[in-house]
């Protein structure tokens, strides 16, 4: 994050901020299960931290339908529980010999959010 107006204390950030993390996907015949680890730095406060971490599940029961399901935190104190349906709009038809830019359009249905912070 960049630091902006440095001496304003409650606009922007006053010095900068670091992310790096690092994600693993597979892909099984029961779905795709996703790892991903993340931490920061912050120049203000001159210590590292634990980042966000999240176990993801996605599973294509046609090509038009998934299931998504998602338990994903936030340092160590904050878990969430996502779960989702998501409903791919197939593409659009164009005749033959035109060009056109692929856009798919996905109906995201939340099932439910489930937030632990204190």
């Amino acid at each position: 994050m960049f630091p902006f107006q440095r001496d304003r204390h409650l606009i922007g950030t006053q010095d900068w901020e670091y992310k790096v993390g690092v994600g693993f996907t597979r892909g099984f015949a029961w779905g795709t299960g996703t790892f991903r680890l993340s931490g920061e730095y912050s120049g203000e406060e001159g210590k590292v931290d634990a980042g966000e971490y999240a176990f993801e599940y996605l599973k294509r029961l046609s090509p038009k339908w998934r299931v998504f399901a998602a338990i994903e935190g936030t340092q160590v104190d904050e878990v969430e529980l996502i779960t989702e349906v998501q409903w791919h709009f197939p593409p659009a038809r164009v005749p033959e010999g035109q060009q056109r830019a692929r856009a798919d359009v996905v109906l995201v249905i939340p099932i439910v959010v489930v937030n632990t912070s204190p």
